[in-house]
């Protein structure tokens, strides 16, 4: 039996009903505790039956995981933005088995950025959310370490800052969540500005 975190069903509960397939699964893969890559489907299926039987809010469990099965592709490379990933242990995940084989448990933050430059160029049009320069937008790079690197959000922002102040990474100077994140080598001599005040 599958022991759920009720936050999680708040949380989604919160977010309404207009979040879509992907945001529910990624709040689930990155919110529900786990020590290997991905999420059982059968605990997908937990936490919908605890959200079909709460009385604020409507969902259809049977047809989302209709829905999670309609995206699931056996990939292990990057096919885009609607696409969950059946990894080599069964479970489904947001990312790719390659990511996880490459960055899988880690929160280098510039590992996952050197990666998704260099590796998989492709990822970061199909995910941009309008982030403007250079770089991997840093809600999409965060939300990357916090699933790969089997850690939450807050751990995960630490660590972006962390290698920022170091000087291993820099942030487009437009500082909003979209704003590029990159290499610091990739950038020559450029330094962020927040460092210097």
């Amino acid at each position: 039996m599958v022991e759920l975190e009720d936050h999680i069903v708040d949380e989604i509960v919160h977010g309404g009903e207009s979040l879509s397939l992907l945001d529910v699964f990624s709040r689930l893969e990155r919110q529900h505790p786990h020590d290997r890559p991905g999420i059982a489907r059968e605990t997908v299926a937990a936490y919908l039956d605890a959200l079909a039987s709460r009385r604020d809010y409507d969902v259809d469990a049977e047809g989302f995981l209709t829905d999670v099965d309609a995206a699931t592709t056996a990939e292990t490379e990057w096919v885009g933005r609607d696409a969950l990933y059946r990894l080599d242990s069964g479970r489904l995940s947001t990312y790719p088995q390659a990511f996880h084989d490459e960055l899988g448990g880690s929160t280098d933050v510039p590992a996952y950025v050197s990666f998704l430059q260099n590796h998989v160029p492709e990822f970061k049009h199909d995910v941009s959310e309008g982030a403007a320069g250079e770089g991997i937008s840093k809600d999409t790079l965060l939300e990357v370490v916090a699933i790969v690197g089997r850690t939450d959000r807050e751990t995960a922002t630490d660590e972006l800052e962390r290698y920022r102040a170091e000087g291993a990474l820099v942030e487009d100077a437009d500082q909003h969540p979209q704003a590029g994140v990159s290499l610091a080598d990739d950038h020559g001599d450029v330094r962020d500005p927040d460092l210097d005040s």
